[in-house]
């Protein structure tokens, strides 16, 4: 469904159609799998089909993004390269910058595209808009 190398080429995070998150070393060695949505916190698999991602690091490599449709919109969750979910209130890493996921339940509209600021202060994507002659902006 969706791969990416981090910024520095030591771990490869698949998205697979299985709902399986995966995060490999450079030899193709895992490191550690664990369900693409987070079943709201439970760690459970969610029943809902996820029929796209996206992932996007943050430029230092410690943190990535996955962006996923399920239940008719689009949900992201931010995580570190052990996997670990960062929800909620803010959360600092260890040099002390804040990390913070996006959408935590299913947002209608927001879009496939996911990115972080250069900096790594703001991973964005984009919702589209419905104007009122149905069409949209």
């Amino acid at each position: 469904m969706a791969a990416s190398w981090s910024p520095n080429e030591e771990r490869l995070v698949i998205a697979s159609k299985n709902n399986v998150l995966l995060i490999f070393d450079p030899e193709f060695e895992p490191m550690n799998e664990t369900f693409i949505d987070d079943g709201e916190g439970t760690g459970e698999p969610s029943s809902a089909q996820i029929d796209s991602c996206t992932i996007s690091w943050r430029g230092d490599a410690k943190f990535f993004s996955t962006s996923f449709s399920i239940l008719g919109g689009r949900k992201s969750l931010t995580r570190d390269i052990n996997l670990a979910v960062f929800k909620s209130a803010a959360k600092a890493d260890a040099e002390g910058g804040v990390v913070k996921s996006i959408s935590e339940k299913p947002v209608n509209n927001v879009q496939k595209p996911l990115a972080w600021q250069t900096n790594g202060g703001i991973v964005a994507s984009f919702e589209k808009v419905p104007l009122g002659d149905g069409k949209y902006k």
